[in-house]
């Protein structure tokens, strides 16, 4: 009987080792975002399909310009600070305010941009195909984002309303 007893708990005492051992999470240690873009992007807003492209640095302005659909090509958005800029070619006009809505994918690319500027270090909850998930909150929206584990580069953003699929020419 006392066998049975030692043999049984030697049995739970494993058991209990590899479940806590096996089922522990992965940790993933946190990472900076590379802040510089230059890319193309597909965007898709509410069902509407769009590509643009981006360019950003912490010492330059965010542009982004349509690229199509054809009835939207050459509009571009441009955010340094304050300062907002929207226009066609060499017509455009400049606020000292941001007009978009927060729904308009160019506020929410530049509120990421924002973000992520200010969050030094990013905690992923996930790790998978060589990209590290993320999660943020800006103004009370929710957005999910993904990193390139090696470079740190943005690869996809996504809300409620916008999709962003960011794509590098390397």
């Amino acid at each position: 009987m006392k066998k049975i007893f030692l043999l049984s708990s030697a049995i739970l005492i494993i058991m209990w080792a590899a479940i806590f051992s096996g089922c522990s999470q992965k940790e993933i240690s946190p990472q900076k975002a590379d802040l510089s873009f230059d890319c193309s992007a597909n965007i898709n807003c509410k069902g509407l399909e769009y590509t643009a492209d981006i360019s950003y640095s912490e010492n330059s302005p965010l542009i982004i310009e349509i690229t199509s659909p054809e009835s939207l090509c050459g509009l571009k958005t441009g955010f340094k600070g304050d300062v907002f800029k929207s226009g066609i070619g060499e017509k455009f006009c400049q606020t000292e305010n941001h007009y978009l809505p927060d729904t308009s994918p160019s506020q929410q690319l530049y509120n990421f941009i924002e973000y992520l500027s200010s969050t030094p270090q990013i905690t992923p909850y996930a790790e998978e195909n060589g990209l590290l998930l993320c999660k943020g909150k800006i103004y009370s929206k929710e957005f999910d984002f993904a990193l390139d584990k090696e470079s740190g580069k943005v690869v996809s953003y996504s809300s409620d309303d916008v999709k962003i699929e960011f794509i590098f020419n390397i």
